[in-house]
């Protein structure tokens, strides 16, 4: 088994008489929502979808589904081969999806109708005006831009019920990535239309305990067999499941009735497992070899078989399927039960003849009475009876080929759109970074102005702090000598007065000594009188 290429579509090839249209790949939005999405958040998916989600990972098998459609019976549900039938049964497909062990503990998921409120309710989405919703079903595109996006949360919001929380948005964006993988993978519609109906699907998966989709696979596997047998162009039901469950049974190794019960994933390993199996190529390869099939051919049962067997008869309720109920043939099922478990050892004849498939021998008599099988409509065969048919088969051709590379270009371009988008957003994301840096720049080249400016103007002022301290330690200096002159002045004041005090001092003497003389000179002589003076 070879693993797809991601998201691109295989160009399908025009070799049989049926025109069918299957998932041939994964989109790949849904490759990148899930890539986006950590271990975590993947692990909460595995909780309730199980080994379900590997089927992205195998790469389907257009032909082998469209083959098959040749082999199908309608009216009993069953796969009718050259000597034997064959049909998908719960148990093979749930332990594909590694859920085995509780299928019988289960309940069924009745898909129900829901509103357009409750779409968005669910899905904590604002109402979009989108006229497809009315029509019951939406684009991969619209959930993926609003969860599956890295940015989906800064972009949308405010459209988006989250409460401004990024925690709840990851809840909310776990449970549209289911809705979305299962409309896509699970429960294909033509055109890649959702249903919304898958909503409730989804909640009851997340809401409720132990409760099963595996039943609905298989009904919608078993109804696309029968209305794409009819003559339907689109294969509504999980074609790789049933590509998976016919290829196990296909090839057929050593004896291996190990009747395990595990929770391995067995979709992952099942192109190691099938290795050895060299698959036909094409329509018309697979039908011959679908042909040439006895039951000596087939590998009856997996390795991951269940331990015992508990068989379902709805023939025997049909009034709680909505039918008359009618007769049975066969009235007791106990020879069709066996236990096998670590107390009850599983005998090596019952276990070969369990891997061999064991028939009773009125089987191929009773087979070969059965009615043939019905043959599909003739509007789907290539080399019609007339000229006329076949201008139309080649018109509906080449129109079904255009509207799927048509398809495929819109989904490219959408996808360019989107990368345009977010390379836009990156862009001005960086314009503004930039923009900010610029602005930071500035503001240091202007810091750097004013650094300088301030500095200049500092050296001024310490120059001018410098004259000034020369200017006062002048005045100082000057101050200094006034005071000195003036201290010699009082010192110099001083003694003038002491000198002006000693002359008036000796005037006064003289004075009353000139007084004094002038008395005496009256009894004086003239002589005497000089004498007395010198």
């Amino acid at each position: 088994m070879v693993y797809p290429d991601r998201g691109k579509c295989q160009k399908r090839k025009r070799d049989s008489n049926v025109p069918l249209q299957v998932v041939d790949c994964t989109p790949l939005q849904l490759w990148a929502w899930e890539n986006d999405m950590g271990l975590i958040e993947q692990g909460v998916i595995f909780k309730y979808l199980g080994f379900l989600t590997r089927i992205m990972q195998v790469k389907p098998k257009r032909d082998v589904t469209e083959a098959l459609l040749s082999f199908w019976d309608p009216t009993n549900n069953v796969f009718r081969f050259s000597n034997f039938e064959m049909t998908p049964t719960l148990e093979e497909i749930t332990g594909f999806t590694g859920f085995g062990l509780m299928l019988h503990h289960q309940r069924l998921i009745a898909p129900r109708g829901i509103s357009i409120n409750k779409f968005f309710q669910h899905l904590s989405i604002c109402k979009v005006m989108e006229k497809s919703l009315d029509k019951g079903w939406i684009s991969l595109q619209i959930l993926y831009d609003r969860y599956g996006r890295e940015d989906g949360f800064k972009k949308f919001g405010k459209t988006l019920n989250n409460n401004g929380s990024f925690e709840t948005w990851k809840e909310h964006r776990r449970f549209t990535f289911m809705v979305a993988f299962l409309g896509t993978m699970v429960f294909p519609r033509r055109g890649g239309k959702i249903n919304i109906i898958l909503i409730g699907v989804v909640n009851a998966l997340i809401e409720k305990k132990n409760y099963t989709i595996v039943p609905m696979i298989l009904v919608d596997i078993y109804r696309a067999l029968t209305v794409c047998q009819k003559g339907k162009l689109f294969f509504e039901g999980c074609n790789i499941l049933l590509q998976l469950w016919i290829v196990e049974h296909l090839y057929r190794p050593a004896m291996e009735a190990r009747f395990i019960q595990d929770r391995s994933d067995y979709i992952t390993s099942h192109a190691k497992r099938v290795e050895k199996y060299k698959c036909p190529e094409g329509v018309n390869a697979w039908v011959g070899h679908f042909r040439s099939l006895t039951e000596d051919k087939i590998n009856w049962n997996y390795p991951w078989f269940p331990w015992g067997v508990q068989p379902y008869v709805p023939l025997r309720v049909l009034r709680q399927l909505g039918r008359r109920q009618v007769l049975l043939i066969t009235e007791d099922m106990k020879d069709f039960v066996f236990e096998v478990g670590p107390e009850v050892p599983l005998p090596k004849g019952l276990a070969q003849k369990i891997w061999d498939g064991e028939t009773h021998p009125e089987y191929f008599n009773w087979l070969e009475q059965q009615p043939r099988l019905q043959v599909r409509p003739k509007r789907s065969v290539k080399e019609p009876l007339d000229h006329e048919a076949g201008m139309k088969i080649k018109i509906e051709s080449v129109m079904r080929e255009y509207l799927a590379e048509n398809q495929e270009l819109r989904v490219n371009l959408e996808l360019a759109r989107a990368t345009l988008t977010q390379q836009q957003a990156e862009f001005e994301e960086e314009r503004a970074k930039a923009t900010q840096r610029e602005t930071l720049l500035r503001g240091q080249v202007d810091l750097a102005t004013i650094k300088r400016a301030q500095v200049a103007e500092l050296a001024i002022l310490i120059r001018e702090r410098g004259r000034l301290r020369e200017e006062i330690e002048s005045v100082s200096t000057q101050e200094s000598r006034a005071r000195e002159i003036m201290a010699s002045r009082d010192q110099q004041i001083r003694g003038w007065n002491q000198t002006c005090n000693s002359l008036r001092s000796k005037v006064r003497r003289l004075a009353d000594r000139t007084a004094q003389m002038g008395l005496d000179y009256q009894e004086m002589n003239h002589e005497q009188f000089l004498a007395e003076v010198a």
